[in-house]
Parts: C-alpha cells; sequence; structure tokens
C-alpha cells in the first residue's frame, strides 16, 4: 500500500534540508541532489525561492573571516620566525664566505633552505589573502611631507 502521505512529504521535506544544509555549507545543487536522491531541478526551484546561494555566500565568508583571523596572527608569527631564521642563514653564509669555507654544496643547500622558506611564507599568505608587503627604496621625487634623507625615502607598499 505504500507509506502515508504526510511521512512522503516529511521524509522528502527532511531530505530538501539536508539538501539545502549541504548547499548552504558549499556543496553544489548538483552534489546535494546526487546526495540526497532530490530531482536537481527541485532543488534549484527552493534554492532560487530561498536565496540558498546568498545563505553560501554569507556562511562561507564567515568560516574564511574567522579562519583568516585565527591563521593569520599564526602566520605573523611565522613571518617573524622566518626573519629570524634567514638572519642565521645570512649569517652562517657570511662568516663562511669571509672564512673561505663557502663550497658549492653548502651555497646550494643554504639557497634550497632560503626557498622554500620564503615560498611557504608565501603560499600561506595567498591562501590566507594577506598581502604581500615589500621595502622599496627609490629617489626623493614626491610625497614632501614624509620625513627622508638628501636622496632617498624608504616607503612601505602593501601589494594586492
Amino acid at each position: 500500500m505504500g507509506a502515508p502521505k504526510g511521512a512522503e512529504g516529511k521524509s522528502k521535506k527532511q531530505l530538501i534540508n539536508k539538501a539545502k544544509s549541504m548547499v548552504i555549507q558549499g556543496a553544489t545543487i548538483k552534489e546535494a541532489s546526487e546526495k540526497t536522491g532530490v530531482k536537481e531541478s527541485t532543488l534549484q526551484n527552493y534554492s532560487s525561492k530561498e536565496n540558498w546561494i546568498e545563505q553560501q555566500e554569507r556562511f562561507l565568508k564567515n568560516v574564511y573571516g574567522k579562519l583568516q583571523e585565527e591563521e593569520g596572527e599564526k602566520h605573523i608569527q611565522r613571518r617573524k620566525e622566518a626573519i629570524d631564521y634567514l638572519n642565521y642563514i645570512q649569517k652562517k653564509t657570511m662568516a663562511k664566505l669571509s672564512n673561505g669555507d663557502l663550497d658549492k654544496k653548502d651555497a646550494e643547500i643554504f639557497n634550497t633552505v632560503v626557498n622554500i622558506v620564503q615560498k611557504t611564507i608565501e603560499g600561506q599568505a595567498q591562501l590566507l589573502g594577506i598581502p604581500e608587503m615589500r621595502l622599496n627604496i627609490k629617489k626623493d621625487t614626491d610625497n614632501k611631507d614624509i620625513p627622508t634623507s638628501n636622496d632617498r625615502k624608504i616607503t612601505i607598499k602593501v601589494v594586492k
């Protein structure tokens, strides 16, 4: 005889709510349809009426914002540590160079380590949406209100 009409409706409603939750948390309507068994066109209609995509955008912005805040602080600390480590490598390299002990193998190892540190920090910054900071030294030709030496100024430029 089949399930009573109310039970079928409730089951479908539960599946639609599950699909809605999936979409809001980042799944596509197609993925939600495949996982719940509800027709894609049905989910598209509900999505349109209830603005699932807008809710998804708000949810993901919120999650990403929290991630940036939490991981951003850790990233800044890692940048500080990376600077200390790069300074250590520079001192080791300069000491070996001044003693005449810097061979090709050491130079390659130092170069590889520096590249790994830099690429890791750059990659993390990119994933977190943290702008790259560069130190630029240029001739003093503009912004006369900024204190400068006779021929140079230092500006910090944020590159997005």
